[in-house]
C-alpha cells in the first residue's frame, strides 16, 4: 500500500541484498517496484528476494514497466543504459559513474546508509525523505572518489596485505581480532561480501597493485559463494584453513622480497587498530559525525572491540601517540600506515578536540 503523499519506489538492478531495505519501505507503506532488464533474471532476482523479506512482498516487473514522474528510481550502474526515466540515485561510489546522476546512495549497511549528494543537492531532497520515512541513519558523505565506508574497508585491504606479507597468516589475522571482540574477522567477512567486489573497490580507490588478492580472485578464489576464498567452505559449511593459500601466500612474499616472520596477536591488533585510526582521523576531518562513522566502521570492517567505538580509543591515545605508534608501524610494515594529513598538520585534528 502506498502511503499517503510518498512517490512511488523504483530498485533497478539493487538486487537481493536491498531486502532490509524494501522490508523497511513496505512496513512504512511506502510502494515499492522491483524491476531488472529481461522476464528471466527478474524471476532469479524475486527468488532470491523473496527468500530474504520478512514481510510482504514488492511489485515485480521488466523494462518494459514505466513509472511516474515523481517516481524515486534507484538504479544500480548496470542498469543505466535501460532505465526508463534518469535515475534519483545510482547505487555506486561516486567515482564510478560520470553523468548517471546526481546522488551516489550505499544501501549495504542498511539501515545506516551513506549518501554524496554530488552537485545538485536538490535532487536528494524526496530521496532523503523516503530515507527517512525508512527509519534509515543517513551519513552525508564528503566530496570525494569513495564513500567513508568503503575507505575503511579499503584501508583493510591494505593492511591485511603487508600483514600477510610479513608473516601472519589469514587466519592468524581474523583470531586475533575476534578474540579482541570483532564479528566477523575482516577476512571472514571479506568472504561473505565476495573477493571479486574488494578487490573492484580497492581498484577504484586507485589502490596499488594487490598481489595477493588479485591472484586469488584471477584462480577463482572469490569467496564464501563459490566455496574457497581466505577459507573452504566443504559442502556449504563453515570456513576451514586452507593450506595451499599459506603456499600461496609464500610464493608471493618471495616473489616480492619480503622475509616473512612472526606477527604476533597482540601486535596483528594494534596494527590494525592503528591503521583504521589514521583512516578516521583523515575522514571526521571532512567532516563526518563520530558517531556515525562508530556505526559504520562496524558494519564494513566487523569491528566490535569497544562500546564506546573506535573514537573514543583515538582520544584515549592521543595525537602525539599516533603519530609515533604510526611511524613505528609504517617502519615495518610500510605504507599502509602512512600519516593522514591532518597530523602532519601543526595544529589538532579534529577527531582529538
Amino acid at each position: 500500500m502506498k502511503a499517503k503523499g510518498s512517490p512511488q519506489v523504483v530498485l533497478c538492478e539493487a538486487g537481493a541484498g536491498a531486502a532490509p531495505f524494501v522490508d523497511a519501505l513496505l512496513a512504512n507503506g511506502i510502494s515499492v517496484t522491483v524491476q531488472e532488464e529481461d522476464a528471466t533474471t527478474l524471476e532469479r532476482v524475486a527468488d532470491g528476494l523473496k527468500g530474504r523479506l520478512k514481510g510482504p512482498f514488492p511489485e515485480f516487473a521488466d523494462s518494459s514497466a514505466r513509472f511516474a514522474k515523481d517516481a524515486i528510481v534507484i538504479a544500480a550502474p548496470s542498469a543505466l543504459g535501460w532505465v526508463p526515466q534518469p535515475p534519483t540515485a545510482v547505487l555506486a561510489e561516486p567515482i564510478t559513474v560520470r553523468g548517471g546522476g546526481a546522488v551516489y546512495l550505499d544501501l549495504s549497511a542498511f539501515p545506516l546508509v551513506e549518501l554524496c549528494a554530488g552537485l545538485r543537492d536538490g535532487a536528494a531532497e524526496d530521496l532523503r525523505a523516503i530515507l527517512a520515512a525508512s527509519g534509515a541513519q543517513i551519513l552525508s558523505a564528503p566530496a570525494g572518489p569513495l564513500f567513508p565506508g568503503s575507505r575503511l574497508q579499503n584501508r583493510m585491504v591494505a593492511m591485511v596485505e603487508a600483514l600477510l606479507m610479513a608473516g601472519a597468516a589469514p587466519w592468524e589475522i581474523d583470531e586475533a581480532l575476534e578474540a579482541t571482540g570483532w564479528s566477523p574477522g575482516p577476512l571472514a567477512l571479506q568472504d561473505a561480501l565476495g573477493l571479486d567486489g574488494t578487490l573492484a573497490r580497492w581498484r577504484a580507490g586507485g589502490g596499488h597493485r594487490h598481489t595477493i588478492l588479485e591472484r586469488m580472485v584471477q584462480e577463482g578464489r572469490l569467496g564464501r559463494a563459490v566455496g574457497v576464498g581466505w577459507y573452504r567452505y566443504a559442502g556449504g559449511g563453515g570456513a576451514v584453513i586452507d593450506p595451499l593459500l599459506e603456499d600461496m601466500i609464500e610464493e608471493e612474499a618471495r616473489f616480492a622480497g619480503h622475509t616473512r616472520g612472526e606477527v604476533t596477536a597482540p601486535c596483528i591488533v594494534h596494527a590494525v587498530t592503528l591503521g583504521l585510526l589514521a583512516e578516521m582521523v583523515e575522514i571526521v576531518e571532512a567532516g563526518v559525525v563520530e558517531r556515525m562513522l562508530d556505526q559504520l566502521l562496524g558494519a564494513k570492517t566487523g569491528y566490535g572491540p569497544s562500546d564506546k567505538g573506535l573514537c573514543a580509543e583515538a582520544k584515549r591515545i592521543g595525537q602525539a601517540g599516533m603519530v609515533g605508534a604510526l611511524a613505528a608501524l609504517r617502519g615495518r610494515f610500510g605504507s599502509a600506515w602512512e600519516f593522514p594529513a591532518a597530523l602532519c598538520s601543526t595544529g589538532k585534528a579534529r577527531l582529538f578536540r
